[in-house]
């Protein structure tokens, strides 16, 4: 039995797509990255969040040691992105040109270039709809969650450690 290419390019970007969701998902490097600047970052604090300012202080620390690691990530986050659209049109172009002739070679920088262009269609959301803003994004709500976390350690009376604990734990 031959294979059928449209098939196995089908195939093909399910493997691509489940490769970025798992990179993505089982990032252990990034978890223990964050548990070690998590730790750095609160090393210099102790007690009870008791005040307004131990709380700016604490965020500051927080987000001054997070934001270069996220900011990475994401960086690599992007670039995967970008990497697999073009490898997919490659597949694209491999299948297309099987069945017709006149099917126009892959350019990679006219792939990277409307990936980074053209807007994401995305319903219900109310941030930019460019990629590499859309991932940015999640910079700056994962520092919010952070924040928040640190707010809700000061409201319940608890200490920096419960703090560490639940940051590293999450």
């Amino acid at each position: 039995m031959q294979s059928d290419p449209i098939i196995d390019n089908a195939l093909m970007i399910q493997i691509m797509l489940e490769r970025i969701k798992s990179e993505v998902i089982n990032n252990r490097s990034l978890v223990s990255d964050l548990r070690k600047i998590v730790a750095k970052a609160l090393a210099e604090f102790s007690g009870q969040i008791s005040s307004r300012n131990k709380l700016r202080l604490i965020g500051n620390s927080l987000r001054k040691e997070l934001k270069p690691l996220l900011r990475n990530y994401s960086d690599a986050l992007l670039h995967l992105v970008i990497q697999t659209a073009v490898e997919m049109a490659h597949l694209e172009y491999l299948g297309f040109s099987q069945w017709f002739d006149d099917v126009n070679e892959v350019d990679d920088k006219k792939v990277e270039s409307s990936m980074n262009n053209t807007p994401i269609s995305l319903t219900q959301w109310s941030g930019s709809l460019f990629l590499d803003r859309f991932i940015a994004v999640w910079i700056d709500n994962s520092l919010q969650q952070i924040e928040n976390q640190a707010v809700l350690t000061m409201a319940s009376s608890e200490d920096v450690n419960y703090l560490k604990d639940n940051l590293s734990s999450g």
